[in-house]
């Protein structure tokens, strides 16, 4: 009865793996009625069940290579390694190329296929460093001057009366420009009210010696001279006037603020001649961080040759070819 089964099966043409005849539906085995579906669908079962135990993968050099990557296809350290807006895809892409050129195979030559990739995205970081350094350099130069004129006009305004003032270095534009702002002060209240004794704002651009004395030849000296004889000149008979002496006054600060604006302007030229020789400069990054660069870089090509040469040991090992012996290199003076 077990033989007669199987000849009807094997007429049929559906056999399991094992040999047996595969049963089948009681409507077919008992010869039914079936729609015209039934057939196709019969088929389909029976090819799926007996391809479950005869997949092999694949097969040629190249399917196994292709297969090969398929767990590292996005690389097992791309995900630590990109920071920031670094792209994703461009690391890929650098892997991908890497792999096409060097045709690794196994899990080791697939590794150091990666080691490469990051060795060269790290190379191409440090170029984006060097760039960055020196794009800084040129674009802030100005600002950072500026902040130091700043810096400068701030504690020259707090301890100006007894450091010599703030006039005692004119290559500072900003202090250049308050002290022009603060005589035209002085000038419209000399104008307006006469000499005042309050001569807080001369012993800021111009000190005053250790006895409290304005110092002599300053713009401060003269104000206190003129203002003390249109003082004692009130009511006495003079060849000069107080109103004499306050225009004596007005012309001698006119005079200071010219003076200190072609001084502004002087120094403005030079420091803008500064930034410019200075952005000149800048495509080389300061010593310090160009050290740091260059030792960095170092260490990355020391890396990228020992990976390679690993790679390659591999490979030749594979392929059956003899290995190059490493050539050391020593010189000495």
């Amino acid at each position: 009865m077990g033989k007669m089964r199987k000849r009807q099966a094997h007429e049929k043409g559906v056999v399991n793996n094992s040999g047996d005849a595969s049963p089948l539906p009681t409507a077919v085995a008992d010869g039914a009625s079936t729609s015209h579906h039934q057939p196709e669908n019969l088929a389909v079962t029976v090819l799926r069940s007996g391809s479950r135990g005869r997949s092999t993968g694949p097969r040629t050099a190249i399917g196994k290579r292709r297969s090969s990557v398929n767990a590292l296809k996005y690389g097992i350290f791309s995900k630590d390694l990109l920071v920031g807006d670094e792209s994703h895809q461009e690391f890929e892409d650098l892997l991908q190329g890497l792999r096409n050129d060097m045709r690794p195979e196994g899990l080791l030559e697939i590794h150091l296929i990666e080691c490469l990739a990051m060795i060269v995205w790290r190379r191409r970081r440090v170029l984006r460093a060097e760039a960055a350094e020196i794009e800084k350099t040129i674009k802030y130069s100005t600002a950072e001057t500026l902040t130091g004129y700043a810096a400068d006009l701030w504690d020259r305004l707090r301890s100006a009366e007894t450091t010599g003032g703030m006039l005692k270095d004119m290559d500072n534009p900003l202090i250049l420009r308050e002290a022009i702002f603060m005589l035209t002060v002085v000038h419209s209240v000399l104008e307006q009210s006469g000499f005042r004794k309050d001569l807080w704002i001369l012993r800021k651009l111009y000190g005053q010696e250790h006895d409290g004395c304005p110092p002599f030849g300053t713009v401060f000296h003269y104000y206190a001279a003129l203002s003390k004889a249109a003082e004692s000149c009130v009511g006495n008979e003079s060849t000069e006037s107080p109103e004499d002496l306050r225009n004596a006054m007005l012309t001698i600060l006119d005079q200071e603020k010219k003076h200190l604006e072609d001084r502004m302007k002087q120094t403005l030229t030079t420091v803008i001649d500064k930034n410019e020789y200075r952005k000149a400069t800048a495509v080389v990054p300061p010593a310090p961080i160009l050290e740091r660069l260059v030792r960095y870089e170092a260490h990355l090509s020391r890396e990228f040759d020992r990976t390679l040469a690993q790679l390659e040991r591999l490979q030749r090992t594979r392929l059956g070819q003899p290995i190059l012996s490493p050539i050391d290199a020593r010189f000495s003076r």
